[in-house]
């Protein structure tokens, strides 16, 4: 598919519904056979638009969203190095971690997918780690999600852990990117 023409900026208040659109649309169409289709189906936009906005208001990271002819269709998250209450990382792991950043999300749109929307976003969240210091950086996938690990190895994820997150009662296993440079 040919690359849109695609603007990144920080995000807003204005972003949130197409956020939690969006959020709520990836996870539904690409995590369907990953992740049990009962905790999918218990997703609700309400709850995602409640986190975003939460995000949105109190969260200093990097918060970005990609956007083609004027509509957001995909977003990005970033920022210092933690591990995720659904990770249950002890403090042993996380010390032997060197990380100091981590890109939490990055979502597009399923239908704008391959389309270099998530690259850009990728590319933009990376330039704003390395100017806050925050290089090397990680990224948490589903070790299931071939299509996203594709994305990490192509851009030059080195595969560097793995361990287990837990959604809807469900443990999973998930890979961890590290990008160095």
């Amino acid at each position: 598919m040919p690359s849109l023409e695609i603007i990144i900026r920080k995000s807003s208040l204005i972003d949130l519904h197409d956020i939690a659109k969006i959020h709520l649309a990836c996870w539904k169409e690409n995590y369907k056979e990953l992740i049990e289709q009962n905790f999918l189906d218990s997703l609700k936009l309400e709850n995602l638009l409640k986190k975003r906005k939460k995000i949105i208001q109190k969260d200093p990271n990097i918060q970005l969203v990609a956007v083609h002819d004027n509509k957001v269709i995909g977003f990005c998250d970033a920022g210092p190095f933690y591990s995720r209450q659904n990770q249950h990382m002890s403090r042993e792991k996380k010390a032997k971690f060197v990380e100091t950043g981590e890109l939490y999300a990055i979502y597009v749109c399923p239908r704008y997918q391959n389309q270099g929307a998530g690259r850009a976003l990728f590319f933009q969240a990376k330039i704003e780690l390395i100017q806050r210091n925050l290089l090397p950086f990680i990224v948490w996938t589903l070790n299931d999600n071939y299509i996203s690990r594709r994305f990490y190895e192509s851009l030059g994820g080195i595969l560097i852990e793995k361990m287990y997150g837990e959604w809807g009662g469900q443990k999973y296993l998930l890979v961890a990117y590290r990008f160095e440079k």
